[in-house]
This record gives structure tokens, sequence and C-alpha cells, in this order.
């Protein structure tokens, strides 16, 4: 009848429309997949890079805060020097290059110092032109 074959051919138009539609939204699906798992990649290199990025700011900063902290309050030197003899094996016989800027300061309060590492029977101060004002 011809009512019943307006019906089949409307049904097989709609089933056809909706396996189109379904194969279309698979492939939206992929690419959206796709382009989640790319952004993410590109997410992760980011990060990465910035990481390094701010990693290195913040040890350039740190360096340049102990650099003005140490200029400006030399002292800091005797208690870096304390505990860098503390750990060293052979403690006897010290020789430490310093910059020329800090020599006569650490001089003046080698007696200090001396008398706070007693394990150390000899301190040696060398100016070193190389180092530079806040190095060691």
């Amino acid at each position: 009848e011809p009512g019943d074959e307006l019906q089949r051919a409307f049904h097989a138009g709609y089933e056809h429309g909706r396996e189109e539609a379904t194969g279309q939204l698979a492939t939206v699906a992929e690419s959206l997949v796709k382009a989640l798992e790319e952004l993410a990649e590109f997410r992760g290199r980011l990060r990465e890079r910035y990481e390094r990025e701010l990693l290195e700011l913040a040890l350039g900063v740190a360096r340049k805060i102990v650099h003005e902290e140490v200029s400006a309050r030399p002292e800091i030197w005797l208690g870096l020097i304390r505990a860098a003899v503390r750990r060293i094996v052979d403690r006897e016989r010290i020789t430490i290059r310093v910059p020329p800027r800090l020599l006569a300061f650490l001089r003046d309060r080698l007696p200090d110092l001396r008398a706070s590492l007693d394990a150390v029977k000899e301190i040696d101060l060398v100016e070193d032109a190389g180092l530079p004002d806040a190095g060691c």
C-alpha cells in the first residue's frame, strides 16, 4: 500500500540520516579527543619550560639578594667560613681565597675566627682578584 511504502521510505531515510549523523559525531569526537591530547601535551611542555625559567629566575634573584646581603654585611662571611671549615676533613691548616675587598675585613677578624675554630691550627687568607666581591 502507498501509506506503508511512504512509512518505510520515511523510516529508511530516518535511519540513513541517523547513521550519517552518528558517523559525523564519531569523527568530531575523535577530533576533539585528539585536540585535547595535543593540548595536554602542549601544556606539559609549556609547564616544563616555564618551571625551568622560573627556577632560573628564582635562583638569580636569590644570588642577587645574597650578594647584596654579604656586600652590606660582610660579617656574614665569618659564619659561612665557620660552617665550611667544620665540613672539611683535614682541619689543621686551611687556606681561604678571598676577593680583595674582603681581605682586610677578614684579616681584622682572623683572631676571632681562629678562636671559634679550635681544631684548626692555621688559617691562611689569600687574596684572589679573580673572585667576585661576594665570592670566597
